[in-house]
């Protein structure tokens, strides 16, 4: 769904109060008291039949009778006014509204037939809904505070979101105390309409906006919460505190692992999926919000440390140490560096102790040493309160002399009073500061894991030495047969039967696995929010040793199967273990992709296991398996939360001058392909479809162009195959803007092959499926000589403007217009 109307939630231009009332209590009243005084400049109209004013100001029978267009509502009146409120809106084009009423819980039957109500006219006219039962809403931006906190937060680029109507009282308390300041505050109650992963579309095209904070206690809309975090999350960090991590509703594990796979871990593995930190309390949320949206890139963990004390340099050793990670080595040029500026007795080492006499000059001439030494990646600048220490001077003089650094500097002001002024002066610099070690350690690993997190989702996957090939329709016919027994298991020539139609060798017969050898429980469960998720562990000898456990969302790739493995600690698999030969790294890795494979082409299945996979010579083997079916509530690939790779569009085109080509959706592990493309381009070639001259594409940019989002970007590339190698020829891509609704259109052929019909062919291909899926208007620029793409497009049925930039033309094909 579009996400245009979200925004008028946000900046509308006249807003009007339904409920509102002189009573005490009234929440009607306490959102007219907070929108006339936070600065929204817009016209504000009360709702209340039974009043002739509220506030001193006239209120209205209906939203029918306001004579102004608003577009912005909030619903303050019982639950039981609320249906007809919403019909209100949806009838004189209101573009959405904030329900703050109180009343009719969901496990009410009373209250389930008015959510149902109002979803329904909501939707059918098209009016987007936040709440019922949350806070409401705050934006710096537009001076609103439509919700039924007192006050405004302090301007800053944080935005903050949550259902918990007390979590965001508190935390907009809290953030006064700190002065932190955010760009919006979002209450969202109980998600009948927007829910966390409209709002992360939303904020993430927000420019005001540098990271997303979220206080989660339930989640809906599972796949669209993954596809908006996949996509945000690489432009602007998002940090999650997920609450319920200890009495959450748990998943049967069955013959996995005997116990309960915590719903909690799956969480964890869908945050990692998307890109998203996760923090386990308010303070450290805060703290990783700090420091992520802060002076300095993240460049490695090269971290080195400088104090005036001994004490709490040590401290700050200890809390890197838990995390598994020590400070950096300092090199000997930085050593000799070191001892031209401190006295003789400082100790030569990380942490770098200055004294407690420090001076000003010589904490700045310390730091500005370690900022520009090899191997140093991050500085983390400590004071102690001394007798003979200025905190505030040293502080001022840091971010006099620091100020053009670039690497990530961490403050640590330990104390209270005598070292605030100094942290304000820090802070006010924009520098990230803390008042103990231990926070101060803990930001700099979520920095830490945060950076891994987004290298790790542009990291491109090799591919399989051989094409994973399956026998679908088999699959199909022992699915079909085994629904009509369920919710019995399938026998074990069905389960044999089942796995080998997806390259899983089962063994002829059962044997058991001997004491001594390693063993697997590789599985599949089926979860009701985020589909299935493949489970892997290790058994048997080493897994007496590491008891490893890993979770892991399909679809999976050769990177995610080998991260799924390292996870659970298999490692000791793939270097041989007592007498036993390592195991083959690939052909595991090749049957946790066909078990992702197999339960993304059959919602049918709600639980496999693979118990046990052997390791027998190195090579994987299929002792047993278990399979439960039962009848699937959607197709394929719709029951998974992370949009698959799109087979169905794969084809097979002839062209005389060329050969047989292969069409099909690009794939994360075609960034090499992409790469060689890009070099067999002209200069003019590029020049046309980036429009600034570029000698490569960088890792980025590939990881940019072939780990797509299937749901929201349709890119068809053609392949020339050979017996041993394969060759990109061209690509066409259509993305969706952050609208969700229109997308840009882009189009790329080498020239040896241009002018032969395939970039043609792939556009046609990419607007087809535009077509399906419902997209609105398709458009892109095209510059002045490129004489072929805008023949393309007038032969495509594109309408061709001049654009307001001189030498540009403006390509638009509207997707929604009758035959088009």
């Amino acid at each position: 769904m579009s996400i245009d109307r979200i925004d008028s939630l946000f900046h509308p231009k006249a807003i009007a109060v339904t409920g509102a009332s002189e009573q005490p209590g009234s929440l009607g009243k306490a959102v007219m008291h907070n929108l006339s005084t936070s600065g929204f400049n817009g016209p504000i109209f009360a709702v209340n039949a039974g009043q002739s004013s509220i506030m001193g100001q006239r209120t209205y029978a209906d939203l029918q009778h306001i004579e102004t267009p608003v577009d912005l509502v909030v619903v303050a009146g019982p639950m039981n006014t609320v249906p007809a409120v919403i019909a209100d809106c949806a009838r004189i084009g209101v573009h959405g509204a904030v329900i703050v009423s109180n009343g009719g819980r969901p496990s009410d039957p009373a209250g389930r037939q008015w959510e149902t109500e109002i979803l329904k006219t909501a939707a059918d006219g098209n009016v987007r809904i936040i709440g019922p039962h949350g806070l409401g809403i705050m934006c710096a931006a537009s001076g609103l505070n439509a919700s039924l906190a007192p006050g405004t937060p302090l301007l800053g680029k944080l935005a903050f979101v949550s259902q918990s109507r007390g979590i965001c009282a508190a935390i907009m308390d809290y953030s006064k105390k700190e002065k932190i300041g955010f760009s919006h505050f979002v209450g969202l109650g109980s998600m009948l309409d927007v829910n966390f992963g409209d709002i992360i579309d939303y904020l993430g095209a927000e420019s005001g906006v540098s990271s997303i904070l979220m206080h989660m206690e339930t989640l809906t809309g599972h796949r669209n919460f993954m596809s908006a975090a996949r996509a945000v999350s690489r432009i602007k960090p998002i940090i999650a505190l997920k609450a319920g991590r200890t009495n959450g509703r748990a998943l049967p594990a069955a013959s996995f692992t005997g116990t309960l796979a915590e719903e909690d871990a799956i969480f964890d593995a869908a945050f990692q999926r998307a890109g998203i930190v996760r923090v386990k309390t308010f303070e450290e949320l805060f703290d990783t919000a700090q420091i992520l949206s802060r002076k300095g890139r993240y460049r490695g963990p090269g971290l080195a440390i400088l104090t005036n004390s001994a004490g709490p340099g040590v401290m700050a050793v200890d809390a890197l140490a838990d995390t598994g990670m020590l400070p950096a080595v300092l090199p000997s040029e930085t050593l000799e560096d070191l001892d031209a500026v401190l006295c003789d007795r400082w100790t030569r080492g990380n942490p770098v102790n200055i004294m407690a006499d420090a001076t000003p000059e010589r904490y700045a001439e310390a730091a500005a040493v370690l900022a520009r030494a090899k191997g140093i990646q991050a500085l983390l600048i400590m004071l102690a309160p001394q007798m003979l220490t200025d905190a505030q001077a040293v502080a001022r003089t840091l971010v006099e002399r620091l100020d053009r650094t670039t690497l990530p500097l961490i403050a640590c002001w330990m104390g209270g009073t005598d070292v605030q002024a100094g942290r304000q002066i820090l802070n006010h610099a924009g520098l990230p500061t803390f008042d103990t070690p231990e926070r101060a350690m803990r930001a700099f690993m979520n920095l830490h894991r945060h950076s891994r997190g987004i290298e790790m989702l542009q990291q491109t996957p090799a591919r399989l030495s051989r094409r994973i090939i399956v026998d679908r329709a088999a699959a199909g016919r022992v699915i079909d047969t085994g629904l009509a027994a369920a919710p019995e298991p399938l026998d074990k020539t069905q389960s044999k039967a089942l796995l080998e139609a997806y390259g899983i060798s089962v063994a002829p017969t059962a044997a058991a696995a001997s004491a001594d050898e390693a063993v697997l429980a590789v599985g599949a469960r089926k979860h009701p929010g985020f589909g299935p998720v493949i489970l892997f562990g290790l058994g048997g000898v080493l897994g007496d040793r590491n008891g490893g456990r890993a979770i892991a969302l399909p679809p999976l790739n050769r990177l995610l199967a080998s991260r799924l493995m390292e996870a659970a600690g298999a490692n000791r698999l793939m270097e041989g273990y007592c007498d036993q030969p390592p195991a083959d790294r690939e052909k595991l890795e090749g049957i946790l992709i066909r078990l992702a494979q197999l339960v993304t082409d059959f919602p049918q299945i709600a639980e496999l296991d693979i118990h046990p996979l052997a390791i027998r010579g190195g090579d994987p083997v299929a002792l047993d398996a278990r399979v439960v079916l039962e009848q699937a509530l959607c197709a394929a690939p719709l029951h998974l939360c992370i949009s698959p790779y799109p087979s169905q569009y794969e084809s097979r085109l002839h062209l005389p001058e060329v050969g047989d080509l292969w069409i099909r959706p690009i794939r994360p592990e075609d960034a090499p392909l992409l790469a060689q493309l890009f070099d067999t381009l002209s200069p003019q070639s590029v020049y046309y479809r980036f429009f600034s001259p570029m000698k490569q594409l960088s890792h980025a940019m590939l990881a940019r162009f072939t780990q797509i989002d299937y749901d929201r970007e349709i890119a068809m590339v053609a392949i020339l195959e050979s017996a041993s190698s394969e060759k990109m020829l061209g690509a066409a891509r259509v993305m969706l803007q952050h609208n969700l609704k229109d997308a840009e259109f882009a189009v790329l052929v080498g020239d040896t092959w241009q002018g032969r019909g395939i970039g043609a062919h792939l556009l046609r291909n990419c607007l087809k499926i535009a077509e399906e899926r419902g997209f609105g208007k398709i458009w892109g620029t095209v510059l002045a000589e490129n004489r072929h793409m805008l023949a393309l497009g007038k032969k495509l049925g594109f309408t061709i403007k001049r654009a307001e930039q001189a030498g540009e033309f403006d390509l638009t094909l509207d997707m929604s217009r009758p035959g088009t």
